[in-house]
């Protein structure tokens, strides 16, 4: 998959990438976009810890200390890429278990695009 964050279309001006997450009780990623012309484009996906904080609330510590517990989740740009739906259990069935006994999160890098501009780049 190329990384579409290493070109830069306005050299010289600055420029930031705001996110936010939110945790869901749920083992299901569902991402739903409703314009016909914009599609899911996945340029990120990962399925472990990276940090104690992200989705802890309620765990124990001994679930949450292993940061350094992730596996690259490519079934979710295989699954989500091109579509205006998509639905992935986030679970150790699905993406291997990366550490056992730690508690993992999905977590998902996506923007949703033109239809037309991701049957170009998914041509490159």
């Amino acid at each position: 998959m190329r990384d579409v964050r290493t070109s830069d279309p306005c050299v010289g001006t600055y420029k930031y990438l705001q996110t936010n997450f939110i945790c869901l009780p749920a083992s299901k990623l569902h991402v739903f976009k409703g314009v016909k012309l914009r599609v899911i484009f996945v340029y990120g996906a990962y399925y472990g810890r990276r940090n104690r904080r992200t989705c802890s609330e309620g765990r124990p510590q001994s679930q949450v200390e292993n940061v350094n517990c992730i596996n690259p989740a490519q079934r979710v740009p295989q699954r989500c890429n091109g579509r205006h739906f998509c639905s992935i259990e986030a679970s150790n069935s699905v993406f291997g278990d990366p550490c056992y006994g730690t508690y993992k999160y999905l977590e998902v890098a996506y923007v949703c695009i033109c239809k037309f501009f991701y049957v170009s780049i998914s041509q490159i």
